[in-house]
This record gives structure tokens, C-alpha cells and sequence, in this order.
């Protein structure tokens, strides 16, 4: 989340009110980790990078089972979908089967201690794998492997094999983070009572950059704030100021800009890994107002997974 911090303070003459508005932009950029990827494994003879071989089978029924490292078997068990999966032992992982060698095996279900020798799935720091059976479906799963005979000295097969379901899920954490790309400081100037001013070229010239700096696709939502004294809405008022926003086709204000209000609403959607998204920004002070001390108030800027 970006915080971006305004400031202004106002000061009467004899007729009308004027303002002096400083646009203090304070940027605290928040980065979180958030469960992202759909776990889904399939029997085949063919797997690409980055998915990875869970284990091998001899046939898709009644069959032996091997390492994913062996190439003795052509059927197997292919999984993706999470970034980072791996099929590694080690670190945050989850045993799929436990085989009584390394070709050639009878294997068992995870929860069994009779095989010393164990097929699993793994996930990065912060990720999370799970593997069950369960009789006829993987209802609550991700998805399906295979199937398995019993509970040890047991055979294997994809998943029409036999009625107890080998089932996992699995997810890596992604990054969620924005941050701003521009200079960050917007000086309005002097305004008189109800007059607007934009970052504009032909203006300020002070458009700014939000940039998606996380590791997934991001959707990125924006929102005002109330002031001590003055009230964010969507005309000029009673101590009541407008601030809009735009991201395109900002040249002419006020089309295109749409006003902040104290909700977030969407600023764009499906914004890529290292995207910018290009904004300008418009302030319209209140008409009248008897507060003439300094306020400051906040346009927040969400960052969440798309």
C-alpha cells in the first residue's frame, strides 16, 4: 500500500478565501505474502519444465513405482501449477508415497513406516504442500495423482486405478507490493477558493508512476481520506474539498478523472510483474471555509493479488 500524504493550509483575504497547498507525498510501501497457484497432476509420458515428476510408474494400473530421477518407467505422475514446486524431501514439503526401493517398488501411504525410500512435493519458504487419500475422490484437494492399492505392500496407478485417491494440494507465497516509481512530491501552489489544479503536463506537470514491484500479477485499488477539519467529497463545498484521480487520456481535466472518495475503488486490474501504471492527479479546494490551519489528509494506493 502507498500512503501519499497532502498538506495544505489557507489563508483569508478580504474577500475570499486562498490557500496555500502543499503536496506532501509520503510513500510507505508494504510488501505481504499471500497463497497463490492451483495445484494439478496428471499420468502422462511427456512432462515439461516447470512442472516436475512427482514419481514413475510401470503402467497406469496394477503397477511398480520408481524415483522421479530413475528412466526406467514411461508413465509419469506430472505436477504443476505452483510456482516453485519442486520434488525435493527436503524444506517445506510433503511425502506423496513411500517406495521399498528406488525402481522397481511396491510402495505405501505416507502414513506408514515399513519403506525407507519416499517420493514428495515442495514448495518455496512461506509455501504450504499437503498430500491425503481419500476412497473414490479428491473432494477438498487441489487435485488428483493417482491411486494406490492399499496401505503398503500396495500398488499404484492414475487415478481411475483403484478406489483410494492419492490427493494434494500445494501453494507458493507470492509477493504483493507496490511502490512509486516517480518523484513523489506535488506542490499545488496558491489557490483561491474552489479552484482546481492537476498534475497535468500543461499544469503541474507532475504526473506520477505506481509500479507493481511484486512477484505476481497485482490489481491495485485507491482511496481518499477526511482531513481534521475538511471533508472529502465529490463537489466543492462548505469545507468540503474534491480530489480526483486519472489514468488515461488525462489531458483535458476534469474528464477522465474520477473523484477519491474515503472507499477504495479500482485504479487498474492485471497490472504484470515490474508494470507501471501511469496517474494524475486533481484538487479542487473548498468553497467556502472557515478553517484556515494546516491540513493534512492521505490517498492510499492497495496492492492486491490479481
Amino acid at each position: 500500500m502507498i500512503s501519499v500524504r497532502i498538506c495544505w493550509k489557507r489563508q483569508p483575504s478580504h474577500r475570499q478565501y486562498f490557500g496555500l497547498l502543499l503536496f506532501c507525498v509520503i510513500f510507505f510501501v508494504f510488501g505481504f505474502l499471500t497463497r497463490a497457484g492451483t495445484l494439478n497432476c496428471s499420468v502422462t509420458s511427456i512432462c515439461n519444465s516447470p512442472s516436475v515428476i512427482v514419481f514413475r510408474m510401470s503402467s497406469t494400473t496394477n503397477a511398480h513405482a520408481e524415483l522421479p530421477n530413475q528412466g526406467n518407467y514411461s508413465n509419469v505422475v506430472c505436477c504443476g501449477g505452483v510456482s516453485g514446486l519442486g520434488n525435493s524431501c527436503s524444506g517445506i514439503f510433503a511425502t506423496v508415497l513411500k517406495l521399498s526401493g528406488s525402481t522397481n517398488t511396491h510402495v505405501e501411504q505416507n502414513t506408514q513406516l515399513n519403506y525407507p525410500t519416499s517420493t514428495c512435493l515442495s514448495v518455496p519458504l512461506g509455501g504450504a504442500a499437503l498430500v491425503g487419500y481419500q476412497a473414490n475422490d479428491c473432494a477438498g484437494f487441489d487435485t488428483t495423482l493417482g491411486s494406490v492399492s492399499g496401505l503398503s505392500n500396495a500398488h499404484v496407478g492414475n487415478g481411475n486405478a483403484y478406489p483410494t485417491k492419492i490427493c494434494g494440494t500445494a501453494s507458493a507465497a507470492s509477493v504483493v507490493s507496490v511502490t512509486l516509481t516517480s518523484d513523489g512530491v506535488v506542490s499545488y501552489g496558491t489557490l483561491s477558493a474552489g479552484a482546481s489544479t492537476s498534475t497535468i503536463s500543461s499544469q503541474l506537470n507532475d504526473t506520477q508512476i505506481a509500479k507493481n514491484d511484486g512477484d505476481s500479477a497485482e490489481d491495485l485499488n485507491i482511496r481518499g481520506q477526511n482531513s481534521a477539519n475538511w471533508t472529502l467529497g465529490a463537489t466543492s463545498g462548505n469545507n468540503q474539498y474534491v480530489h480526483k484521480f486519472c489514468t488515461a487520456n488525462c489531458v483535458n481535466p476534469p474528464a477522465n478523472f474520477l473523484a477519491l472518495t474515503t472507499s477504495y475503488q479500482v485504479f487498474i486490474n492485471n497490472l504484470a510483474v515490474n508494470g507501471t501504471q501511469v496517474f494524475d492527479l486533481q484538487i479542487t479546494t473548498p468553497n467556502p471555509s472557515n478553517i484556515f490551519t494546516q491540513q493534512s489528509v492521505d490517498v492510499m494506493i492497495q496492492a492486491v493479488l490479481h
